[in-house]
């Protein structure tokens, strides 16, 4: 009898919990990759080191510095929809996705302002520095029954005025490379973006200090953890 007893108060609660939490879905959302861009020395840099490394103490000062350095895509701020989020340690960058369809833009500048309303209310957003832009683009091949992101430059707005729908990621154009093409992808609610690539020379200190200016105008996103069978799934709100 007891045991029955046990065995009901089990399922009970197994169906109070799948109630409670059965039917909570995460918000969609927006996420991408960055990689160091691959560069192939010449025989000049080869030299340079090797005569470098000639010298008394040159090997230890190169060992620590490189202890020391970031990696080369860690710390690199973007925005999006009101919020602005900065690279982890592994390249990722993520957003709540804040618009339906299966396109958005990548805009590449290091200088944006805001043209305001009244107050701190924000019409819209500016490019005032060097930029260029890329449309993202999710198509279906009927034939193959296939997904896949397109990915092509398109020309500056000539108002100079920031799509909704873009991603804006703060640097210099010429320290990101954006491959143009086909990337295979699902039809799923989030937006897995194609990798992109940094170059050496991206400056991060000097992009981070100038978004100091703007920061007032943006929300942060937050990484919350759900542990799962085997590892955490993570979620951004």
């Amino acid at each position: 009898m007891l045991l029955s007893m046990k065995n009901k108060l089990y399922i009970y609660s197994m169906l109070t919990a799948f109630c409670l939490f059965g039917n909570l879905r995460g918000n969609p959302i927006i996420t991408m990759f960055m990689k160091p861009y691959m560069t192939i020395a010449n025989q000049n840099d080869a030299d340079n080191v090797s005569e470098k490394l000639k010298k008394p103490g040159k090997i230890a000062k190169i060992k620590i510095k490189n202890i020391s350095r970031s990696p080369l895509i860690k710390g690199i701020l973007s925005t999006y929809g009101g919020y602005v989020a900065m690279s982890n340690y592994d390249g990722q960058t993520s957003f709540p996705k804040k618009h339906a369809l299966p396109m958005l833009y990548l805009l590449i500048t290091n200088k944006i302002t805001p043209v305001l309303m009244a107050g701190n209310t924000i019409h819209h957003w500016e490019i005032v520095g060097p930029a260029q832009m890329y449309k993202v683009e999710r198509l279906h091949n009927n034939t193959e029954d296939l997904y896949y992101w397109n990915v092509e430059e398109v020309p500056i707005p000539e108002d100079k005025r920031i799509p909704l729908e873009a991603i804006t990621i703060i640097a210099k154009p010429d320290r990101i490379y954006v491959p143009q093409g086909i990337t295979l992808t699902d039809n799923n609610t989030n937006f897995i973006l194609p990798t992109i690539y940094v170059k050496k020379g991206i400056n991060t200190n000097a992009n981070a200090l100038y978004m100091l200016n703007v920061r007032q105008f943006f929300g942060h996103t937050h990484p919350t953890y759900k542990k799962g069978t085997n590892r955490y799934l993570s979620h951004t709100i």
